[in-house]
């Protein structure tokens, strides 16, 4: 059969033979929801010999390398030479193809131990990231599949197909038919007391969906006639009813706002002590500790934490004092939250009564205000995946320096270059000890100043690389004719130096 779809999420499975399969959540144009599992993918990486005619002896050893442990067996399955570039220079690479992703560091660190092995490159690439840019696959574009459907009960989707062959259809069609479900918790709360997990119960659940869906959930009774309302008996069911809605509701894109540092965290830990499994698509919710935050994450679900988004990409342009939901929501929508008294949530709780549903009013409009700022800013987010072939959990999760570093690598494959290994611990502690004077800063002095005009260079430092042609790759040991010229760079020990790029042909990142 043949299926055109809007992917939205991927992850990866190991199947019986001990291999890697590619699972792509999608959402059908006709509005199912759907996982394509694709097993003709594998994870490799490349090995630069210190001598051409070495590589004979060294293809040999690489294809017999295995490696074994009480629970896995990782082994390369084949092995190419092929021509590649470094900076432009033409190298021959041996591409190491192996059956399952963990298998990279594994194989690759007996490599490394080769005196005949100058370089490994390209091994720190996320299996599912190297799958979208091979594939040339961005999530949120069309996409055709040609499979079969086969039955997988473990999985909580309406189809699942086997690919024999995916292709992205470049028509310029904008995402449709996804379910956006936007959710908020409120917990019990005393006046001058933060929560503690381990203490204070989730009182209330509120979700809200782009198809007019939107329910509270909560666990104490009292009179109200808002429809939107449903009790259950204890937190407990509360978990387990938000877990089942989000398995019935099937969403493409599960949205909170600051719901990785504070709404998932707080949900898992209450799950654990209430001891309830918080499974979706035979999957626990993952939280993991990145960057010095948490993440949360949904298998087939992809949880986008908007304040993310925002505090790091558009904070420059709102310039905000806080991110709070309130805040960026008067500045972006004009609207607010209801005015009441969060930190009072639980002295109401205790008495009981009508004056819960004011509370229930509030969790909900958060809800709808995290969902409308979502459908603002989702044709950004959108609009950055296809950039860089980045999965929208992930780029709602990056600055502008992640962002920059993958397009350079997801255009490094059509320009035939191995880009660099990232950095060790040594190499970055080295770098930061090397400074450089910056760019010069005018202190003004203080008064009251008329006529001011101002203006700015926009995207200064890129204008620059690309107008002097800054690369590594056009880096000249000496200076020739026409080359573009730094002015002096003062070191940190005043020491003064100026480097050449060259202008007979243009450098990789300008």
């Amino acid at each position: 059969m043949e299926l055109q779809f809007f992917p939205t999420d991927i992850s990866y499975e190991t199947n019986i033979n001990g291999k890697a399969a590619i699972q792509l959540f999608v959402r059908s144009i006709n509005g199912e929801k759907v996982c394509i599992i694709d097993q003709n993918f594998e994870p490799y990486f490349y090995v630069i010999p210190v001598d051409t005619a070495l590589i004979a002896n060294l293809i040999e050893y690489i294809s017999k390398i295995i490696y074994v442990d009480d629970k896995s067996r990782y082994y390369v399955t084949k092995t190419e030479l092929v021509r590649k570039k470094i900076l432009r220079k033409d190298i021959d690479a041996i591409k190491v193809i192996v059956n399952h992703p963990s298998a990279v560091p594994e194989i690759k660190r007996e490599i490394k131990t080769l005196s005949s092995v100058k370089e490994i490159r390209e091994a720190d690439l996320l299996f599912v990231r190297r799958y979208l840019i091979d594939k040339e696959i961005s999530l949120s574009s069309l996409t055709l599949v040609e499979g079969e459907i086969i039955e997988r009960n473990d999985l909580d989707i309406d189809i699942v197909i086997k690919s024999n062959d995916i292709r992205q259809d470049l028509s310029p069609d904008s995402i449709q038919n996804l379910k956006l479900l936007a959710f908020d918790i409120e917990v019990y709360t005393l006046e001058n007391q933060y929560p503690i997990d381990k203490r204070d119960p989730i009182l209330m659940i509120s979700l809200v969906g782009n198809d007019g869906f939107k329910k509270v959930l909560t666990w104490k009774r009292f009179p109200t006639t808002k429809d939107y309302i449903e009790f259950v008996n204890d937190e407990s069911e509360l978990l387990i009813k938000f877990r089942d809605l989000l398995i019935e509701y099937k969403p493409d894109y599960l949205i909170g706002y600051f719901s990785d540092g504070f709404d998932f965290p707080y949900i898992k830990a209450r799950s654990r002590i209430k001891n309830i499994s918080f499974m979706v698509n035979n999957s626990g919710l993952k939280i993991a500790m990145k960057g010095g935050g948490t993440t949360a994450k949904i298998k087939g679900i992809s949880h986008l934490d908007i304040f993310k988004f925002i505090k790091n990409i558009m904070s420059g342009s709102l310039r905000l004092d806080n991110y709070s939901l309130n805040n960026v929501a008067l500045e972006v929508l004009k609207e607010k939250k209801l005015d009441v008294r969060p930190d009072m949530i639980g002295a109401v709780w205790d008495i009981g009564g009508q004056e819960i549903e004011k509370y229930c009013e509030y969790n909900l409009q958060d809800s709808v205000l995290t969902l409308k700022l979502a459908e603002k800013i989702l044709p950004n987010i959108e609009e950055i995946v296809r950039l860089v072939s980045i999965p929208p959990f992930d780029v709602c999760r990056m600055g502008y320096s992640q962002l920059v570093e993958s397009y350079l690598i997801k255009n490094a494959k059509n320009f035939g270059e191995l880009y660099p290994n990232k950095p060790d611990r040594g190499s970055i502690s080295n770098r930061r000890m090397q400074t450089y004077q910056g760019g010069f800063v005018f202190n003004p002095s203080p008064g009251l100043y008329e006529n001011i005009f101002v203006f700015d260079f926009l995207s200064l430092y890129p204008s620059i690389v690309v107008s002097h042609n800054i690369c590594l790759s056009t880096l000249l040991n000496e200076k020739e004719e026409n080359a573009f010229e730094t002015p002096d760079i003062i070191s940190e020990n005043n020491s003064i130096s100026k480097y050449y790029f060259t202008s007979k042909y243009e450098g990789f990142i300008p």
